[in-house]
């Protein structure tokens, strides 16, 4: 049976190490403070005593401070999310504990007996309260709210209707608690253990260094955090076991989470990955785990080491992720489609940035990659439209193709030293580019009025997007594929006598590029060359029509025209 219990936060924070171990506070019969109860108590103390005075009949178990102070209770509910609940018990500065009641008890923990089973609902059997209710048991039973009080069942000895009349009716107007209680005869007062805490939920003032004194507590348990309509309209921090948010794997290594269940992934929740399960560390989060949840934020223990393939794909309300150092292997698509982080801070350690690790993460606009990286895989920023700044790590030696495709905002670049190769593309579309730069030591690599050159200064691998005006150096022999993609503010090319092939794609999508200067020479244009492009050839077009290597479908579908003929 799942039941919440509210407490007010010095009452939790006096017993937090009792409370995260299942145990509830049980308080005496001064916790009957509403009508009905008083006038229950006043119908057992005017109780006849038909068969003489029994030691244990209703009227001593009333009136005998002996008996009645043994009686310890405590109220339990069946709602989390009542407003009125967390302002009348709470004062809004307190948690609300979720507590699966009679799980996980052990040799010396009170047994529970549920009052509302089968075997104890509308029993005639007698039998003496301290017979039910000794140190080493516990009654649970929900509230009846009847409109009027039943008549009191009184036999001469004390029966579990006199109980559940004494102590499980509560008047009607409290119907909105769905109140639920657990009553113990005992000497000890204070705190008992009734079963196993699942959730706790501590109201948007609680203090955050309050809140992380509960999570180092209790290693085991996850913190989340659920935004809820219910609580001032603010957020309301959870803690939640783990075994409620995750499917695991274990092997020799270590712990794996293989699943995020998914009673959870449509509520927007912070996730604190616990660094322990079952006393195995966590060390993997597997592929899809988190793939289109709605959460918030994450942190990462350093026990983690690989994050796999997937594992946030499309979370897009996740604005805020803690990577751990411990961290090496990141799966492909990882964070592709975040659409809500700014920002994220690559541990050193990774190697990989793997395909499409980024892609569609709109609202980034900082990427710092670590020493540790040799390759960056492609498309692995694509479409990060907010990115302004990139700063590649000094281990870099592979750019895959199109791996900052269509970085909007990106002003430009510095290739360090140790970049071997750059595949096309890299940085096509990225409209605000207007340099790239880098070491000048780079043996693979030159660059010249602002322009990417390969093989010493023989290939020209990439114009950036932004620049207006291109003068292509006189020592270029190839235009690599892709290497003027989405130049939109060039509108004219001189191509140099030098230059003996432009590659496929190489002016794709320069939009407002008119006029094309290409030489008399045998120059080799491949198939699409300047596709998508309004061009015009404007010197020596009846010479170059007339040689085999030039097509007409180097323009694909663009409106490529030739003096009169289209």
């Amino acid at each position: 049976m799942i039941l919440y219990k509210y407490v007010k936060q010095d009452m939790f924070m006096k017993y937090k190490d009792e409370y995260l171990n299942g145990k509830l506070y049980f308080a005496d019969k001064q916790i009957f403070d509403d009508v009905k109860e008083r006038e229950i108590l006043n119908r057992f103390n005017s109780a006849p005593a038909r068969f003489g005075e029994p030691a244990y009949d209703l009227k001593k178990l009333a009136s005998d401070k002996q008996y009645l102070d043994k009686f310890k209770i405590c109220c339990l509910t069946e709602l989390y999310d009542n407003n009125a609940m967390w302002a009348s018990y709470t004062q809004n500065h307190g948690v609300c504990i979720e507590i699966e009641i009679g799980v996980g008890l052990g040799a010396g923990d009170p047994h529970i007996i549920f009052f509302d089973d089968e075997q104890y609902k509308d029993t005639e059997e007698v039998r003496t309260v301290f017979d039910m209710l000794s140190k080493d048991s516990i009654l649970a039973a929900g509230l009846q709210y009847p409109d009027d009080l039943p008549s009191v069942q009184y036999q001469g000895q004390i029966t579990l209707v006199d109980i559940q009349t004494l102590f499980y009716y509560k008047d009607c107007g409290f119907r909105h608690e769905k109140e639920h209680r657990l009553l113990i005869y005992t000497d000890e007062p204070g705190m008992h253990k009734v079963g196993t805490v699942r959730k706790i939920l501590f109201d948007p003032d609680f203090p955050s260094e309050e809140v992380e004194k509960v999570v180092l507590i209790r290693d085991e348990l996850c913190r989340v955090t659920r935004l809820s309509r219910y609580v001032k309209d603010k957020f309301v921090r959870l803690l939640v076991h783990h075994d409620q948010l995750f499917t695991w794997a274990i092997d020799s290594q270590g712990a794996m989470i293989t699943k995020y269940n998914d009673d959870y992934k449509k509520a927007e929740y912070e996730i604190v990955i616990p660094t322990q399960y079952q006393k195995n560390p966590v060390v993997a989060i597997g592929d899809d785990v988190f793939k289109f949840s709605n959460i918030t934020k994450v942190v990462i223990p350093d026990s983690v080491k690989t994050i796999g393939r997937r594992a946030f794909w499309g979370c897009i309300k996740l604005k805020e992720i803690k990577l751990p150092k411990s961290l090496h292997d990141i799966g492909e698509s990882v964070f592709k489609g975040c659409t809500a982080l700014p920002n994220i801070d690559i541990p050193e350690g990774v190697v990989e940035i793997q395909w499409w690790s980024f892609e569609g993460c709109i609202s980034l606009t900082k990427v710092v990659i670590p020493d540790s990286v040799t390759e960056i895989g492609g498309e692995a920023f694509k479409d990060c439209i907010a990115l302004k700044e990139v700063k590649l790590g000094k281990r870099v030696e592979l750019i895959d193709e199109r791996a900052f495709y269509d970085c909007e905002e990106l002003p430009s670049i510095y290739i360090p030293k140790s970049v071997k190769k750059i595949n096309e593309g890299v940085f096509s579309n990225c409209s605000k580019m207007t340099e790239i730069n880098g070491d000048p030591t780079n043996e693979k690599y030159g660059y010249e009025n602002g322009l990417l050159l390969a093989r010493n200064h023989t290939v020209l691998q990439c114009c950036p997007c932004g620049k207006r005006d291109v003068s292509i150096p006189a020592s270029v022999l190839t235009i690599e594929q892709e290497a003027f993609c989405g130049c939109i503010n060039i509108t004219k090319v001189v191509i140099p006598s030098n230059v003996e092939k432009i590659k496929k794609w190489a002016f794709e999508h320069c939009v407002r590029l008119s006029s094309v200067v290409i030489p008399d020479t045998n120059i080799k244009i491949d198939v699409e060359a300047f596709f998508e492009c309004d061009a015009r050839d404007e010197e020596s077009h009846n010479k170059i029509t007339a040689k085999s290597h030039f097509k007409e479908k180097a323009f694909g579908t663009a409106k490529y025209r030739r003096g009169n003929k289209r």
